[in-house]
């Protein structure tokens, strides 16, 4: 996971992620990551293009957008 991570940050992936909140509820989003240190992601979400700090333990899965649904995304 840190490896797509990484890469998505190095070639501006757009990545859908998933992971518990504090509370324990799962949460998705669509993010772009802006930075990967230590066990923390830091990523703008998207459409809200707010960025937002992810802790690694607590991310259940992380995948890369295909160029299609990047394309097909319309936050407009």
């Amino acid at each position: 996971m840190v490896e797509l991570l990484t890469s998505a940050f190095e070639w501006s992936w757009l990545v859908q992620i998933s992971d518990l909140t504090r509370t324990g509820t799962q949460s998705e989003a669509i993010v772009l990551p802006e930075d990967l240190v230590g066990d923390r992601l830091r990523a703008q979400h998207l459409p809200d293009q707010v960025s937002h700090n992810h802790r690694l333990g607590r991310v259940q899965w992380v995948r890369v957008l295909s160029e299609v649904e990047e394309d097909a995304l319309d936050f407009g």
